[in-house]
């Protein structure tokens, strides 16, 4: 085996050895049946950890195991049980380790807690603020209102006159087939844009009915 194998299996082993190692670091089952028992949620998500182990095993939970009295029979003897309930726990804010209020790391922390809690108040004071100025865009859209309701208007008519051309059963049929080919390929483009604009110039053309 060359010195590469070797450094290489070595790491392997290593890495497989220090997981197995912290599968073994748990609190005591008094400490994880104390917080149990304060809080019955935390109970409820280590049995939800119980029926996903079966399930991964390929089996069906029994209901004997989802017991209180079974979680707690089970603390007592599984070291690895335990690892897992302590590292549930942690998750939740329990059986982890306090700052000594005097050090000097808690004093930089609470800067720093103070720091973050002072732009947050002034983000929101900056919120509030701008919610109270008249929005620009709901000001551009009253000045343009007028223009607004005179092209809904021309469009409007455009659209009678179109109506009006297709619905003429002796009227111009070349211009009642283009507008209907034009209107079948792009029923919303040409309602809207170039049918209307189309049919407004060919109708002075034509003459009014």
């Amino acid at each position: 085996m060359s010195e590469q194998d070797r450094n290489e299996y070595g790491a392997d082993q290593t890495a497989d050895l220090s997981q197995e190692n912290l599968r073994r670091v748990a609190a005591s089952a008094i400490q994880i049946r104390g917080v149990l028992v304060k809080d019955e949620g935390l109970m409820v998500e280590l049995k939800r950890w119980v029926a996903k182990e079966s399930t991964d095993n390929g089996q069906v939970v029994e209901d004997s195991k989802l017991t209180d009295q079974a979680i707690f029979d089970r603390l007592e003897r599984d070291v690895a049980f335990r690892s897992v309930a302590t590292r549930l726990l942690q998750r939740y804010g329990y059986l982890v380790p306090t700052t000594n209020p005097d050090s000097d790391f808690a004093k930089e922390k609470q800067l720093v807690l103070q720091e973050r809690a002072r732009r947050l108040v002034q983000i929101e004071a900056q919120e509030d603020s701008e919610s109270l100025r008249p929005q620009k865009n709901d000001r551009d859209l009253d000045a343009r209102g007028p223009a607004i309701r005179a092209a809904i208007k021309i469009v409007c008519r455009s659209r009678q006159r179109t109506a009006k051309i297709l619905a003429f059963p002796m009227g111009c049929p070349r211009l009642r087939r283009i507008l209907r080919r034009r209107q079948s390929k792009h029923p919303l483009s040409v309602s809207r844009k170039s049918c209307e604009r189309w049919t407004a110039a060919r109708y002075r053309s034509f003459g009014r009915h």
